[in-house]
């Protein structure tokens, strides 16, 4: 069977592929798996290290259940365009990056070799979408180690100036934090407000 507007025949890739593993020694469509499963590895952690850092950054305002249930849809919304993806890689693997010069094999053995152009073409552009992809996505975990490491200092700061600040209250004024403070000066208020009045009355009589 023939695509219109090419002189390609559709073969199974796994045949497409014996040529290729009887010249390299290795088969196309193994080192195909061996990337699939790289990626899909790093995908997946990836994943839950977003998880992770997203319940670190706002664990009082999400609920740990609903994000789990966010990052499983996103790992299997990506299992399935790397399943896709790969099944035209393995496609352009055979027929174009790995494909056998049609001048080391036997002539019987040659249509063993013919593979579709266009499918190749088509895989190219997908690989380059993906990579976009991937690139976008390593660029926001990027910034939000950045945000997360602001958020830590700004954090640090915040407990060094309240270090700071019950130092300078227990030495100024004999107390042993802020609320402690705020209940002296109201009662000191109270006791001026008290002198006042009794002032005043004094003044009445």
């Amino acid at each position: 069977m023939t695509d219109k507007g090419e002189d390609a025949t559709t073969i199974s890739i796994e045949v497409a592929q014996e040529p290729a593993t009887r010249i390299l020694g290795f088969a196309p469509l193994q080192l195909s798996d061996d990337i699939y499963n790289v990626v899909n590895d790093n995908l997946g952690r990836m994943i839950d290290d977003f998880g992770e850092k997203l319940l670190e950054r706002y664990q009082t305002k999400l609920d740990p259940s609903r994000v789990e249930k966010l990052l499983n849809v996103c790992k299997y919304k990506l299992q399935h365009q790397q399943d896709y993806l790969f099944d035209e890689f393995d496609k352009y693997l055979v027929g174009d990056l790995l494909s056998v010069d049609p001048n080391v094999v036997l002539d019987e053995d040659r249509c063993q070799l013919t593979y579709s152009e266009k499918k190749a073409h088509l895989v190219e552009a997908r690989i380059d979408t993906y990579t976009k992809r991937l690139v976008a996505l390593n660029a926001c975990s990027t910034l939000l180690d950045q945000r997360l490491a602001e958020l830590r200092r700004i954090e640090k700061n915040l407990a060094s100036f309240n270090r700071l600040l019950s130092d300078t209250v227990q030495t100024s004024f004999g107390v042993d934090s802020i609320d402690d403070l705020c209940l002296l000066v109201l009662e000191r208020t109270k006791s001026l407000m008290r002198l006042c009045s009794e002032f005043r009355d004094g003044f009445d009589i």
